[in-house]
């Protein structure tokens, strides 16, 4: 496996050094610096009895998980990066409390590039994959809660689920065999930002201003199936975006290896 590109390597392709910083943009929303299990107590949804109880059970379910899989795909409109490259697709597992393996696909012209981010124990490397003359290898981007976070799905979850306002149960359902009741609501991701980051933090300023819609899926063991996003997370996303959020494999083993670095790396 190649190893560790020197930094100085990755910034004389611009290409690759714009496409490895899309994956940080990308893969957590930039949202929190907290792990999945580290729920913000005084956070609760608001709405009906009913879909704040069926709320406030997915958020404990979903806390207690030691692993899960999920993907993220925009089912409308564009979210765009950076100059110009648009998310196709994010997926990976996640191993609790702190590891994870994330891959982002992007397409750049004529060509569509995947970028991978591997997390263990709190050290983050970041896969750059070969452009033009420059070899793949892994960079290694050090042990920052706020940089792992970015990639890790986690804060997604339980923010949503817990900052819910006006929640209603909209239907029922089923996905892939399992009965959901589908929840509605509105969530301000950028007022959640400004909460969880100190007022020296940029992080706020990349999402998206005003509430957004989400439709959540809940199945009979309170564990969520689904999260519709309606309206732009990042600042740089026209309004019309919806991305669909689907976890799946919960608590099933995962397999997440750090990278075969050289020894003198």
């Amino acid at each position: 496996m190649p190893g560790i590109v020197p930094l100085n390597q990755w910034s004389m392709n611009r290409r690759a050094a714009v496409a490895g910083t899309a994956a940080l943009v990308l893969c957590g929303g930039r949202l929190s610096i907290a792990s999945g299990q580290d729920a913000t107590p005084a956070a609760q949804p608001t709405g009906d009895d009913d879909a704040v109880a069926l709320l406030i059970d997915a958020a404990t379910a979903m806390t207690e998980l030691e692993t899960f899989a999920f993907t993220v795909v925009t089912a409308r409109g564009e979210t765009t990066i950076l100059e110009g490259f648009a998310l196709e697709e994010v997926s990976g597992v996640v191993r609790r409390p702190t590891d994870f393996e994330t891959t982002v696909t992007v397409a750049i012209p004529f060509a569509s590039l995947d970028l991978t981010a591997v997390s263990i124990e709190g050290e983050l490397w970041l896969n750059i994959p070969a452009l033009g003359e420059m070899e793949s290898g892994w960079q290694s981007l050090g042990s920052g809660d706020a940089l792992l976070s970015l990639l890790n799905p986690d804060v997604l979850i339980l923010e949503s689920v817990q900052f819910i306002e006006d929640a209603a149960i909209d239907r029922e359902g089923d996905i892939d065999g399992a009965a959901v009741s589908y929840v509605t609501g509105a969530v301000d991701f950028q007022s959640i930002a400004g909460d969880l980051f100190d007022g020296e933090s940029a992080v706020p300023t990349e999402i998206a201003e005003g509430p957004v819609q989400l439709t959540i899926a809940v199945d009979d063991m309170s564990l969520v199936r689904e999260i519709e996003i309606i309206g732009p997370l990042l600042s740089t996303e026209s309004p019309d975006v919806i991305r669909l959020v689907a976890f799946t494999n919960f608590n099933e083993p995962v397999e997440i290896q750090e990278p075969d670095l050289p020894a003198n790396t």
